[in-house]
């Protein structure tokens, strides 16, 4: 069963982590040898995850849930932006069928050495 948020803010994650990096420093510190090695990668994990999130608020999340819905919304425009890209930037030759050109994309008849379909807007090229 999936685990519901309970929509715990980026500020107080980001303290929480704060925290345990602190804590990773001072076990680090106390150690009577060198420090191992783990605790200097736990508290460059840390930091870097501070960061992240810290570079999160600055673009308007506030929390989690917002984040995720955010980073929902940005694949979906990426989908959205190749499609586009593929149907409006990316030439395709017309076929020639029956005495007449047609777009590859919709079928539509289309003119000679015409640039995009009119009928669905595909770029054409390659004649």
């Amino acid at each position: 069963m999936e685990k519901k948020s309970d929509g715990m803010s980026l500020e107080r994650i980001i303290n929480q982590l704060g925290s345990l990096k602190d804590n990773s420093e001072d076990f680090a510190r106390n150690e009577k040898d060198e420090p191992d090695s783990i605790w200097r990668e736990d508290i460059a994990t840390l930091e870097e995850a501070i960061s992240i999130l810290s570079d999160l608020q600055d673009y308007g999340c506030s929390t989690a849930d917002e984040f995720r819905d955010w980073f929902h919304d940005v694949k979906l425009m990426q989908k959205e932006y190749q499609s586009m890209h593929r149907r409006f930037r990316v030439e395709e030759r017309p076929y020639h069928r029956d005495g007449v050109w047609h777009c590859p994309a919709c079928d539509h008849r289309v003119m000679p050495k015409h640039s995009f379909c009119h009928w669905c807007g595909k770029k054409l090229g390659g004649w």
